[in-house]
């Protein structure tokens, strides 16, 4: 606790002799304010004894389920916390996560290499998020992780929703017509991922199933992401609406680039109104061409962007009395 500013408790530990060890109740507080900021409602890890007193340690743990699993964070609440674990990492003067390039070695170059033990199942997980600008809530029905050793990756799958609620600091900043719209939006969501020993060459995918609000939907959006080389890309995968967006973040560099493609793409064939906005209606028919690219440093803020394309506006927008009324 004097390090981290973190009580760490549990209800009940109970190992079953043959089959399974049980821990319930664990949760996490701030040390000072008492506000939980992990709870974990039951972990239950699956072991053979006999492989266990043989001395396989490897083969002798088969699963790991965890259940109920509440993570809370408060930036306005606990942001002690987090300082508190930043300091702790580099009270030695340095980032205990780098190596400048004279102290690595052969071993240190060497990428990293992840497997697991055991399959691991994750049920019923809720991440709470919040500060001055929105309130974020992801709950995950079921995550499972586990090592196809045969193929030699580990895969990972799961799905859940998430409800984002935008607060008055960013509410004051949009139109007034469009407050009420974007305040509160749902979303449903899947994802699957095959991770690589050495990292290089893992693959994910996401799918938006659904992104909702009171008075607009999205469609259905698909995304596909790679890692190779310290290189993060993720795109949309092509369906029938003729926009394609790429982002692509180099992380040893800092620096992130986006591309979009699109080939007369209609806002409105991913828009989708419950009830009609004027100030969206305004715009309607309008379609965009063109390639555009912006460029990033993350470190330095520094940025570029080139743009070549065009944009057709329809005629209703062009209209006299419109313009003098005002978008």
């Amino acid at each position: 606790e004097s390090k981290t500013g973190l009580v760490v408790s549990y209800d009940s530990l109970s190992p079953a002799i043959l089959s399974v060890f049980r821990i319930k109740g664990i949760e996490v507080c701030d040390g000072e304010t008492k506000i939980p900021v992990l709870s974990i409602r039951k972990a239950n890890l699956s072991y053979n004894l006999l492989r266990l007193l043989s001395g396989d340690i490897q083969g002798a743990f088969s699963k790991l389920t965890i259940s109920g699993i509440t993570l809370e964070y408060d930036a306005m609440k606990s942001s002690r916390v987090v300082e508190k674990l930043m300091t702790l990492l580099s009270s030695s003067g340095e980032n205990p996560l780098e190596i400048s390039s004279t102290e690595k070695t052969a071993e240190d170059k060497a990428p990293a290499s992840i497997s697991l033990p055991f399959a691991i199942d994750i049920r019923d997980v809720n991440l709470h998020y919040r500060d001055n600008l929105m309130d974020v809530l992801v709950s995950f029905n079921d995550i499972a992780v586990s090592d196809t050793a045969s193929q030699g990756f580990l895969s990972a799958q799961g799905n859940g929703l998430s409800r984002v609620i935008l607060q008055e600091a960013v509410l004051a900043s949009l139109p007034l017509e469009l407050q009420k719209s974007v305040k509160d939006i749902s979303i449903i969501f899947s994802f699957e991922a095959s991770i690589l020993p050495q990292l290089d060459g893992s693959t994910a995918g996401f799918t938006l199933a659904s992104v909702s609000t009171t008075d607009f939907s999205l469609a259905r959006t698909s995304f596909f992401g790679e890692y190779n080389q310290g290189n993060v890309t993720v795109s949309t995968m092509q369906g029938n609406i003729p926009l394609w967006l790429m982002a692509e973040m180099n992380l040893d560099a800092s620096q992130l680039q986006v591309h979009a493609q699109m080939d007369e793409f209609d806002p409105f064939s991913l828009l989708r109104m419950r009830r009609e906005i004027p100030l969206l209606e305004k715009i309607r028919g309008t379609t965009i061409s063109g390639n555009y690219e912006f460029q990033l440093d993350t470190k330095s803020l520094a940025f570029d962007y080139e743009a070549v394309g065009g944009i057709f506006l329809p005629e209703q927008l062009l209209s006299v009395d419109l313009l003098k009324g005002g978008l």
